[in-house]
This record gives C-alpha cells, sequence and structure tokens, in this order.
C-alpha cells in the first residue's frame, strides 16, 4: 500500500510540474510581448514630444528674430548697458526690446523654464528664467544641468551667418509624466543622448545603472552602441531628427521576476493541489499508523525524561483514544503524587528549620555579638562594629517566627545584607531603593525581597567589575503596586529564561538551580498571600541586560 502511494504521488507530482512549466512558458512569452508594446509606445511619445519641441524652439526663433532689425536690437542689447540701449530704442521709429520678446514667450508655450543667448564673437551671455523672465547678462551662467536644453542657431540675415544660439531650458518632469504613465509592465530604461555623448535626459530608477556606465564608456572610447551591450536587455533605439539618439530598454531580468509573480500563483496553486492530495491520501491510508506512532513516541520521550508530554487524543480513534485516555490520566497521576511528595518534603524542612530555630538560645547569640560590638568600639575599630551590629540585626529578623511584615521593614533588612556585601567588596557594588510615597506600610511575604536580592550576588554580581548595581522600585500603574527588582549584572541567555518562565507557570522546582528554586518559592508563597488571582510575578531582563523580577498585585486587596 504505501509503495502504491509513493508511485501515484510521484505521478501526480510529474503531472502537475508539467503543467506548471507550460503555463510559466506562456506566461513569459505574452510577458515579454507585452514589454516590447510599452517600450514602442514610449518611444512613439518621447519621439513626438522631441519633435514638438524641436517644432516650438524652431518658432521662438523665428517669432524673437524675424528680421535684421530684431537681430540688431538684440546686438545693441549686449554691447551697450540697458539704460543707454532703452533710450536708444525709444528714440526708433518702431520701439524693439530683446528683453521684453524674451518674455512674451513664457506666455506663449507651456514647461518653458528658461532661455539662454550666446554670442559667438564676444562669449557674451544673456539668461531668462521663469522668475525673472526680463533677464539680465551674467558674468558666468548659472547651473542649468537640472533643465533639458534645446538648441538653434541665430543667423545673421545680411551675412547669413551665425551670430549665437537660443537656448531653451524645459523641465524633465514632462519627459518623465510621458514615460511614468507607460510603466504598466516592467519599470522601462529611458536615455537621451547627444551627438557627442552627453545624457541630455534619463528615466533609471537604479535598474539601469549597468546599461548607463556602458553607454558612457562606449562614446568615452567612440565605440558604436551595438547589440552586444543589449544582451541583458529588450531595447529600441533611434535616431532623432536633431541628431540625439533616444534609447528606450527593459532588463530581461525584470521582464522574467513580471512574469514570474504572474505564474507564480500557478505554481502555488499546483503545490497546494499536491499537497491536498497527498494529505487525503496519506491520513486516509496512514491514519492508524500514525496514531500508533504519536504514543510510542510519546511515551519514549516519557521514558527519557520529559514527564510533562501527553498523548494527543483529539485525533484518536475507536480502541486508540481508550489507550491514549487512560496513558494520559495514569502519567497525570503520577505527576500530581510527585508534586504531592516534593512539597511535602518542603513542609517537613519547614518543620525541622523552625525546630532547629527554637533550639538556639537567641539572648546568648545577640548578648555575644553586643560584646564583641562593643569590644570593637573600645578599640576604635567602629567599621568592625558597624559590621557586628548589622548581622545581628540580620540574625535577629531571621530567627524571627513572624510570618508577614512591611515593605518598610524587608527593606531594610535587605539594604543591611547588602551592606555586609559591600563591605566584603568596597567600592564595587551599588544600590538603589526607589519606593513611592505611602507605600512603605505594605504588607507583604517576610523574605519576599531577600531572595531575590541573594540571587543577584550569588548569580549576576561580577566581582571584577567596580560598577555593579543593583535597584528596587516601587511605584502604582493603573491601580496596581508594581516592586521591581533589576540589575546589571551577568543577566541569562534566552534558554534560561524560558526554563525559569516555565518552571513558574508550573510552579516546579528545580533542585539543581538555586535561582530557579529561590524564585519559585517566593512566587508559591506570595500566591497564597495575595490570592494568587491579584497577583502577577514576572521575570526578564534589566534594560542594562542584567536581570529583573516584577511583582505586581491589585492596592485594594493589599494592606497600604
Amino acid at each position: 500500500m504505501k509503495q502504491l502511494i509513493h508511485t501515484y504521488a510521484m505521478v501526480l507530482i510529474a503531472v502537475i510540474m508539467l503543467f506548471t512549466f507550460l503555463v510559466s512558458y506562456a506566461t513569459t512569452q505574452s510577458d515579454r510581448s507585452d514589454v516590447n508594446n510599452q517600450l514602442n509606445q514610449i518611444t512613439r511619445n518621447v519621439t513626438t514630444a522631441m519633435g514638438g519641441y524641436q517644432t516650438d524652439l524652431r518658432r521662438m526663433v523665428l517669432e524673437l528674430f524675424p528680421d535684421q532689425v530684431k537681430i540688431d536690437s538684440m546686438l545693441d542689447y549686449f554691447y551697450m548697458d540697458f539704460s543707454k540701449y532703452y533710450t536708444q530704442q525709444l528714440e526708433l521709429p518702431q520701439f524693439q526690446l530683446f528683453p521684453r520678446d524674451v518674455e512674451k514667450l513664457y506666455d506663449r508655450y507651456d514647461g518653458i523654464r528658461g532661455f539662454v543667448v550666446t554670442l559667438d564673437a564676444t562669449g557674451d551671455i544673456f539668461y531668462s528664467s521663469s522668475d525673472n523672465k526680463m533677464g539680465y547678462k551674467p558674468q558666468k551662467l548659472p547651473d542649468i544641468s537640472k533643465y533639458m536644453i534645446f538648441t538653434r542657431p541665430i543667423m545673421n540675415f545680411e551675412s547669413y551667418k551665425a551670430v549665437g544660439n537660443l537656448y531653451v531650458l524645459m523641465d524633465y518632469e514632462v519627459l518623465d509624466d510621458l514615460v511614468y504613465q507607460e510603466r504598466f509592465m516592467v519599470e522601462p530604461i529611458v536615455f537621451l543622448l547627444s551627438p557627442t555623448g552627453n545624457i541630455q535626459y534619463e528615466y533609471n530608477t537604479g535598474n539601469g545603472i549597468e546599461l548607463r556606465e556602458e553607454i558612457l564608456e562606449r562614446y568615452k572610447t567612440r565605440e558604436p552602441l551595438d547589440s552586444e551591450m543589449f544582451d541583458r536587455y529588450s531595447y529600441q533605439q533611434i535616431k532623432l531628427s536633431d541628431g540625439t539618439t533616444l534609447i528606450v530598454a527593459a532588463r530581461n531580468y525584470d521582464i522574467f521576476m513580471k512574469s514570474f509573480n504572474t505564474y507564480a500563483f500557478t505554481i502555488m496553486g499546483g503545490l497546494f493541489l499536491v499537497g491536498v492530495l497527498l494529505f487525503v491520501l496519506f491520513k486516509t491510508f496512514g491514519r492508524y499508523d500514525d496514531q500508533v506512532r504519536d504514543i510510542l513516541g510519546t511515551m519514549e520521550s516519557v521514558r527519557t525524561g520529559s514527564i510533562d508530554d501527553r498523548i494527543a487524543v483529539d485525533n484518536k480513534e475507536g480502541e486508540l483514544f481508550t489507550i491514549s485516555s487512560a496513558i494520559n490520566e495514569t502519567l497525570d497521576s503520577m505527576n500530581r503524587y510527585i508534586k504531592q511528595i516534593y512539597q511535602m518534603e518542603i513542609r517537613q524542612q519547614d518543620i525541622n528549620m523552625r525546630a532547629l530555630q527554637s533550639q538556639i538560645n537567641p539572648h546568648f547569640l545577640y548578648n555575644t555579638l553586643e560584646f564583641i560590638r562593643m569590644y570593637a568600639v573600645a578599640e576604635g575599630v567602629d567599621e568592625l562594629a558597624d559590621i557586628v551590629f548589622t548581622f545581628s540585626t540580620l540574625l535577629r529578623n531571621n530567627i524571627s517566627l513572624e510570618k508577614t511584615t512591611t515593605l518598610a521593614k524587608e527593606l531594610e533588612f535587605v539594604e543591611k545584607y547588602v551592606y555586609l556585601h559591600q563591605m566584603r567588596y568596597p567600592n564595587k557594588i551599588a544600590y538603589k531603593f526607589d519606593v513611592a510615597e505611602n507605600f512603605e506600610m505594605i504588607s507583604i511575604p517576610k523574605f519576599t525581597l531577600q531572595p531575590l536580592i541573594e540571587n543577584y550576588f550569588v548569580h549576576g554580581v561580577n566581582y571584577r567589575r567596580v560598577d555593579n548595581a543593583i535597584k528596587v522600585n516601587v511605584y502604582k500603574e493603573n491601580k496596581r503596586i508594581h516592586i521591581r527588582v533589576s540589575d546589571n549584572g551577568k543577566g541569562v541567555d534566552d534558554d534560561t529564561l524560558k526554563a525559569i518562565q516555565l518552571r513558574l507557570e508550573e510552579s516546579e522546582f528545580d533542585l539543581e538551580n538555586d535561582k530557579s528554586v529561590g524564585l519559585v518559592n517566593v512566587h508559591e508563597r506570595l500566591k497564597v498571600f495575595f490570592k494568587d488571582q491579584d497577583y502577577r510575578f514576572e521575570v526578564g531582563r534589566s534594560e542594562n541586560g542584567g536581570f529583573a523580577v516584577l511583582i505586581s498585585f491589585i492596592e485594594e486587596d493589599s494592606d497600604v
């Protein structure tokens, strides 16, 4: 049966792949034809626009210089200062003012951004822009590289020789719009090249950088723009009437990606169909085998130590469902029994600890420590006296049998605990307690913060550093009181952090991990104290890369 299923699956995949290949080939040929139509349309649009610009330029020259009188007026403008030129023109029978004639062209023709007139004999320049239509005679021509430039010579009617040139400046956006509206297939690449190889216009969104460099290199070495350089492109190349060369191209890679995006849905549909058919096939004939394998796999996992694994029963049928449910119930009972035994061991250890504490004579210990402290004071060793006093206070707090305390007393106890570490490692440890006002009298279980601080000194502090720091924040947010303990220590990796979070969720003690035991112990006692539903215990990383613990609970259920 399995061999028959495999053979059928191979035949099915082969048929789907053949169909996909045929669809892909047809789609590619259709898209390539559409891209060629796109390039032809762009070529026609740009050619028509360039022809229109040349026609307008001829009209502009005829309107500015229809006769020798206009030519002479333009030359007088260049050779005289404006006041003398203006006075001279007023004395003529027909008033001629060259800058005014230029200004009128802006109203007659759309898209003009400026004019430049140069004289061959002197090299003088007249520059007019849309901001200063009357123009002026600059010493140096401003930067006009941002414009598309069309030029035509100015002829002297008497000598029939060129006296200069008229340059018309147009916005590139005019051609950009013509190209942009034809982007229905792929991003085109358009170059308009002057006879000398300068790029007069370029539409290139980044896909034509290599082609641009190759064109410039060919012009630089005076090599022809032949078909070899267009091997990776579909293109159109024509020479316009003014000597400029128009190149419109599209990368074959872009055409392929366009086609692929089209027939990718066919491929995905075919693969999905194959997947569905194979799934139904193997689901129908391999269901029983899969169910047995699932049961055996789960049992093997439990045997190797994953006692929380369970057999999925939602996909089991008949007698396998009954067997799976019975095994799961047995494993649940075993887990409950193990936890009960562990909880009993914890309670027994607590009873033993209390019995041990009750056997110690507190007065003897306190009197002895007080004698040592007073002896240190008498000998002038004040620092030792402070250390003994702090230790005596900690010992008194540890021996007392109180189950609850206030936040202020707990912080005072923690502060003394940190102080002893500071004495052992001077100038290497800093701490800060930031407690919001009126929160000092909050009731919490005894030894809530001390295990968290102790975890830092056991697992997080680095005594080779001098900037070790731990901080306790107590603040209120959204009717909840938050107690946050954070440090800048070694922190934990992702796997360890996930493991700790899992143990907190499942209240599972890990006897080989001291940090886990301390955190779970605090968490369990707080759950009982705050009735569980109004209490949260979260662990993570601090903003400095260390370890952080956040305890929060509803204010109305706490003794504020």
